[in-house]
């Protein structure tokens, strides 16, 4: 009898332990621990010159990290569309700039970066802004792509638009 018991202890053992393996392989495989980011996106618009024909679009992008692990940014990419133009912006700053050692200094003209990424610690933020010249009174559509990865996991990425529209006549 007790070696009955002693078996069915064992069993029921692994079980356990069979359905709490099952439990965080369905956890990981439905999201669970994916690297929360907040992507949001402002738009400003102003006439260049009163005659030109011309605005300028600032476009404010802030990338707000969520508590879970850290965040290391691979790229961003903003494409604006009107009429039958696309134009794609990338942003070279994620790059850090090289720190001279000995003197203490920053040097953002450095040609010897190394192609370390910025990261985005748990409830860190980082604002980028870009701008371009537009055509005044037309509509322009924006979206900006974000990608990034988590250290011993998949890359991740994510995506926002927005839309801005010229002040009329």
């Amino acid at each position: 009898m007790k070696c009955l018991l002693e078996n069915i202890k064992t069993a029921l053992e692994i079980l356990a332990l069979v359905l709490g393996a099952f439990f965080f392989l369905w956890k990981l495989s439905t999201g669970w621990l994916i690297i929360n980011l907040k992507l949001s996106i402002a738009t400003t618009r102003k006439k260049k010159q009163e005659d030109s024909g011309l605005d300028y679009l600032g476009v404010e992008i802030v990338l707000e990290k969520g508590d879970i692990d850290t965040l290391y940014l691979n790229d961003i990419s903003m494409k604006v569309v009107y009429d039958d133009k696309i134009i794609f912006l990338d942003f070279p700053e994620l790059r850090k700039c090289k720190v001279i050692t000995g003197i203490q200094k920053i040097d953002w003209n450095s040609d010897n970066l190394k192609e370390e990424l910025i990261t985005l610690s748990p409830n860190e933020k980082i604002q980028l802004g870009k701008f371009i010249e537009v055509p005044s009174n037309t509509p322009i559509f924006i979206e900006v792509a974000v990608l990034g990865y988590r250290r011993f996991w998949k890359n991740f990425h994510w995506k926002s638009s927005t839309i801005s529209i010229g002040e009329g006549k």
